[in-house]
């Protein structure tokens, strides 16, 4: 049976009647699918376990509302935080400018989600409005006109920043080790002519940092080339007998020795937009790839 909550009007006919079902259910539907667009638009794989307990307790937020006495914690600040601890909540593994990337995907999406509400809502109540007698239209408010024209300019945006287009240089990319996984943004590129001296297989040059939630302790050391800490504890680690170390010689000439590992499942999602589970090696760098956060990864061309 639904939750009905009463607001008196200045009369009886103004009085309105709220179902808190309904406004949960309202809620949760319309987060899940702002958190869905916010990963496509990013271009983040988003787990449907985290988005769906986001919705949930975005929703319950929403239904508190029509408690009396909070309603201070409806503040504008308040809601902005609140959507932000949704984000974080459906995107736990994101880091520096990554993070910011997804607070301006998730905004945008609500901007446009919510001037797209108004301007139907604008269309209704002038249809409502139309007289027979005169066959006039009631004005909208300029306010409407500019909120519609906004959005219909903001579609073909979110339409092409949300979609890969063949010859995007962006891929997605997912590693695997030990039943954990990370997604990450790679960028496609064709100078990485990497390949495992043993193997053969093209290499993969990733982010230390981004790697940090997959790999155990005594690994990260040996990637950070902490080398007074390697004992005997990273002979003991199953991780050991996947290490690699891998030759390359930079543009300027510089020789090295990038050191890697072979993980137990990476997927590429390539121009055509199919996740394809490949093999390859992926080598760990201890710089930041993209000092604003736009990639972790560079993949070889031969991947894709």
């Amino acid at each position: 049976m639904s939750g009905i909550v009463i607001i008196p009007g200045e009369g009886l006919d103004m009085t309105r009647y709220v179902y808190a079902d309904v406004l949960f259910l309202v809620n949760f539907a319309a987060n899940y699918l702002l958190l869905t667009a916010t990963a496509r638009l990013s271009r983040r794989r988003a787990r449907r376990g985290r988005i769906t307990l986001s919705a949930l307790g975005g929703a319950l937020y929403a239904a508190f509302a029509l408690v009396p006495g909070l309603e201070p914690l409806y503040a504008w600040p308040v809601r902005l935080m609140a959507g932000a601890l949704m984000v974080l909540i459906s995107f736990p593994d994101a880091r520096g400018a990554g993070v910011y990337l997804l607070f301006l995907s998730f905004y945008l999406c609500c901007t446009v989600a919510a001037g797209t509400a108004m301007a139907l809502l604008s269309l209704v109540q002038s249809l409502r409005s139309y007289s027979l007698a005169d066959r006039l239209w009631s004005p909208a408010s300029w306010w409407t006109v500019l909120v519609g024209l906004l959005v219909a300019a903001a579609i073909p945006l979110l339409l092409a920043l949300s979609s890969q287009k063949p010859g995007s240089p962006f891929l997605q990319v997912e590693l695997e080790v030990d039943g954990k996984s990370v997604t990450l943004v790679g960028l496609l590129d064709t100078g990485n002519d990497l390949r495992d001296p043993l193997s053969g297989l093209p290499v993969i040059v990733v982010d230390l940092d981004s790697l940090k939630s997959i790999l155990s302790g005594e690994t990260l050391d040996f990637f950070s080339s902490n080398w007074e800490s390697i004992g005997e504890n990273l002979a003991l680690d199953p991780m050991a007998r996947r290490l690699r170390l891998i030759p390359y010689c930079g543009i300027s000439g510089k020789r090295g020795v990038l050191p890697g590992f072979i993980p137990d499942k990476v997927l590429v999602s390539g121009r055509t937009g199919l996740r394809t589970p490949i093999d390859a090696v992926v080598g760990v760098s201890w710089q930041k790839l993209s000092p604003s956060g736009a990639y972790q990864a560079l993949v070889h061309p031969d991947l894709v």
